[in-house]
């Protein structure tokens, strides 16, 4: 992500398309998803790689402040014990 981010002013030119990233490296700029894979696999295997969609801006897939442990109904062995 570091070398995205670093290189994003240059990227967006292609805005839109895919880029494949490998360690300091910029693969290569394509129109789609699957060709953007294709080649990370094809150079890199099993070695880690980023395939991202050039964009302005970064979508957050998730966020939460505020965690509340799951309540779990009592199991029936627990109801049993109580009685």
């Amino acid at each position: 992500m570091e070398t995205y981010r670093r290189k994003l002013p240059e990227l967006l030119a292609d805005k839109g398309k895919f880029v494949v990233i490998h360690e300091d490296e910029v693969a290569g700029v394509f129109d789609g998803y699957e060709d953007a894979l294709t080649v990370g696999y094809d150079r890199y295997g099993s070695a880690a790689f980023l395939v991202r969609k050039i964009s302005e801006t970064e979508r957050t897939l998730y966020t939460s402040r505020r965690l509340q442990p799951c309540r779990l109904p009592p199991s029936p062995s627990a109801s049993k014990e109580q009685s």
